[in-house]
């Protein structure tokens, strides 16, 4: 995650980022702008991040903001790149692969292949850990014990 906040520029001034749709006429908003994804959402905690949280889960109701139903996008701050956030193998001849962080917006059924390639390189690390905090990890409970 540190690299990925250094690749793209997010820092502790970076309130939220999200990455873009792809650029598809049915991923356009009412201004022809393309729309930002909800799938990968990058906050950071303050209570800046809050207020804009609350304002955004407020806004379709309209008692906070008049018409903010139609523009409730606006709030965020930093948009992330479609082909790097927000790709999906699967269409890959649109170029919007997911270089970075895959999002499987075109078959999710195809995310069970992948994550093999993926979980090779965290799962020794993950087994030491277990076997390291094995008296914490595992409880032995006889059949008095189960509640």
């Amino acid at each position: 995650m540190e690299w990925l906040f250094s690749y793209w520029d997010i820092t502790s001034d970076t309130l939220l980022a999200r990455a873009l749709d792809s650029d598809d006429p049915h991923n356009r908003d009412w201004n022809g702008d393309t729309m930002l994804n909800t799938g990968l959402m990058i906050a950071q905690e303050s209570p800046r991040a809050r207020e804009l949280f609350e304002a955004w889960e407020s806004c379709p109701n309209e008692t906070r903001y008049p018409s903010c139903a139609k523009c409730s996008g606006e709030w965020i701050i930093f948009d992330l790149p479609c082909a790097e956030a927000n790709g999906c193998p699967e269409v890959a001849t649109t170029g919007w692969v997911g270089e970075l962080i895959r999002h499987y917006w075109g078959n999710k059924k195809s995310l069970t292949a992948t994550a093999g390639d993926v979980v090779q390189y965290f799962l020794p690390q993950l087994h030491g850990l277990f076997y390291q905090n094995l008296e914490t990890v595992v409880v032995n409970m006889t059949e008095g014990d189960f509640v």
